[in-house]
């Protein structure tokens, strides 16, 4: 079951797309590329959480900084 978006994002969205100046291919590839740049920090941010669990000092910095880059400012 995909995630339902409100009109108000749909219409932000298209804003942003259109000032960006980039063609539609250009921002849907840009757009992809962080998502996979997401997924794989999150990836890691959540295998490091994992071993964390396990020894319980270790790794604790790294986490909290990948989880500070996958979040906005």
């Amino acid at each position: 079951m995909g995630l339902k978006r409100t009109d108000e994002f749909r219409k932000d969205a298209v804003r942003i797309a259109l000032a960006s100046g980039l063609t539609i291919a250009e921002y849907v590839y840009d757009a992809q590329s962080a998502k996979l740049r997401l997924r794989g920090w999150l990836s890691r941010a959540f295998a490091e959480h994992h071993y964390q669990k396990k020894r319980p000092n270790a790794a604790r910095k790294s986490v909290k900084n990948h989880l500070h880059l996958c979040l906005p400012a």
